[in-house]
């Protein structure tokens, strides 16, 4: 009878209960920050494959197409400025060349594809990174790197 009595005070004691609670909670705000953490990490990645991106078109399209300017002249867009045409080729492999050259976070930066046209040259190009803090939740989901891919255009512009 003694044991019942103790047994229903023990079940009905919240005595410690706001501890329990608090600790879930930081666990919550922890691994709600470390996640939070790596999404950021992935979008400066991301900003700093652009950025890189965006300098290796600008080389390539530097590659201008000195026969076509010199028969053709400055093709003009109808946007009120003329452009320079670009040999694409030797735009491509100038970009390429660039790319080859610089890395994102230690890691090689590929180029996925591209197009060329006149005077306007695009470039597809990926890489990928390793999360900051490797969590199972965003290794079972996005596995132990992150892909990121950008796209960036470049074009030669005379003013």
């Amino acid at each position: 009878m003694k044991l019942v009595s103790s047994a229903k005070r023990y079940a009905n004691d919240e005595t410690g209960s706001i501890s329990l609670l608090l600790v879930f909670l930081f666990l919550v705000v922890a691994i709600s920050s470390l996640v939070v953490i790596d999404i950021a990490d992935a979008y400066l990645a991301k900003r700093q494959l652009v950025q890189i991106g965006e300098a290796s078109a600008q080389s390539g399209a530097r590659q201008i197409d000195i026969n076509r300017y010199y028969s053709q002249g400055l093709v003009n867009n109808g946007l009120g400025f003329q452009q320079v045409p670009i040999d694409c080729n030797s735009a491509v492999l100038k970009s390429q060349q660039f790319l080859f050259s610089n890395t994102l976070r230690g890691n090689q930066i590929f180029m996925t594809g591209w197009s060329c046209v006149d005077e306007k040259l695009e470039l597809r190009i990926r890489s990928e990174i390793r999360p900051l803090i490797a969590l199972p939740i965003v290794n079972s989901i996005y596995g132990n790197r992150f892909l990121i891919y950008a796209k960036v255009i470049a074009t030669s512009a005379v003013r």
